[in-house]
Formats: structure tokens, C-alpha cells, sequence
């Protein structure tokens, strides 16, 4: 029982939160290691896409650029794309 615990532990990727946690702790239980946590932490969890934090709420732009300073998600309207050279 073990060795099917572990091996769906480690090859469900799409497995909810709530499941991967109590799986988590049985293993942890039963005094298997797994190596570390399995969810992401706030840190290493990164978001691909936005809301544009120029447009208005009711707009619901997304966008996946981000501003180099603040790290706020910019839709492509308030965003600007400068090439390499011209940058410096």
C-alpha cells in the first residue's frame, strides 16, 4: 500500500490541494520521506497572466507582461515594447 501511495504522490499532477495534502501526511505517517512539500509555496509559485492593474475593474483586461519595478500585470494597451538598443 505504501509503494501505490508513493507512486500516485509522485505522478498526479492534477490532483486537488486538499488530496495532495492528506496524501502528503499519510506518507509522512507511515514514516515515508517524500523530500519536501509538494504544493508550491507563495514564493516559487509564479502566474502567468494578470489583471491589467492601469484598466478599470469592469474592463477585465488580463495581460501577461509585467512592470519591471512593481511586478504589476499590464494588459497590452498600457504596456510598451522597446526593443533591446533602443532600452539602453
Amino acid at each position: 500500500m505504501r509503494d501505490q501511495i508513493l507512486r500516485r504522490h509522485q505522478t498526479l499532477v492534477t490532483a486537488s490541494r486538499p488530496l495532495k495534502h492528506l496524501m502528503e501526511t499519510t506518507l509522512q505517517s507511515m514514516g515515508i520521506d517524500i523530500g519536501g512539500p509538494v504544493m508550491p509555496t507563495q514564493e516559487t509559485r509564479r502566474r502567468k497572466r494578470g489583471r491589467c492593474s492601469v484598466c478599470p475593474w469592469k474592463k477585465d483586461r488580463k495581460g501577461a507582461s509585467q512592470c519591471k519595478k512593481c511586478k504589476q500585470f499590464l494588459c497590452k494597451e498600457h504596456s510598451i515594447a522597446v526593443c533591446h538598443t533602443c532600452f539602453k
